[in-house]
């Protein structure tokens, strides 16, 4: 994953608290979400990502307009 996220994703937005990510797949022409499980827990888990439609509550929660995307 590593590999894609360095050579292939770019960032997009970040919701508001700054931990939530949103990326762009060059390739695939696929959108991700880096998010952090359980992040108000102490410890929290390791960041994940998974593959997101651009649906209403993503453009909302990154507060995305036509332009960005």
């Amino acid at each position: 994953m590593e590999d894609i996220i360095k050579n292939r994703l770019i960032k997009i937005a970040s919701d508001d608290s700054g931990w939530d990510l949103l990326f762009f797949d060059k390739k695939t022409q696929a959108y991700w979400e880096k998010i952090y499980p359980n992040s108000s827990f102490h410890g929290g888990r390791k960041a994940e990502f998974k593959e997101v439609l651009l649906t209403e509550s993503i453009i909302d929660k990154y507060k995305i307009e036509n332009k960005n995307i």
